[in-house]
């Protein structure tokens, strides 16, 4: 800043885009692309249009339970892929079976109490 008050910016930082990254930037900036683009990399904490992604520790309880529930769901899909190749109908019970049994670990998931409940 100089006696006047004004910022003299000497530095440059160039960015390579493609026209449709180019376009996006213009329209979000509202006519001033600079300020914009300062203000999300200057002020990151305060701007509301930069999301910060922060690494989130997961509960190895939950981790256990969504592996149990892509695994039942690996099981039904194999299981109606292979009836589909022989030429059979699916078994519609079987299939009923497994996603009750998903519907129920989405449901502690959510709920803890739920096996304690009375349905």
């Amino acid at each position: 800043m100089n006696h006047s008050g004004k910022i003299y910016r000497t530095e440059c930082i160039q960015l390579r885009v493609t026209k449709d990254e180019k376009r996006q930037i213009f329209t979000h900036a509202n006519g001033n692309v600079s300020d914009w683009l300062r203000s999300i990399a200057l002020y990151p904490d305060i701007n509301p249009c930069r999301t910060i992604h922060r690494e989130l520790k997961q509960d190895p309880a939950l981790v256990r339970e969504v592996a149990k529930i892509g695994n039942n769901l690996n099981q039904v899909a194999r299981y109606i892929n292979s009836v589909k190749k022989s030429g059979s109908l699916v078994d519609v019970v079987a299939v009923q079976a497994q996603l009750v049994q998903m519907n129920t670990l989405l449901s502690r998931l959510i709920n803890p109490t739920y096996d304690s409940q009375v349905f």
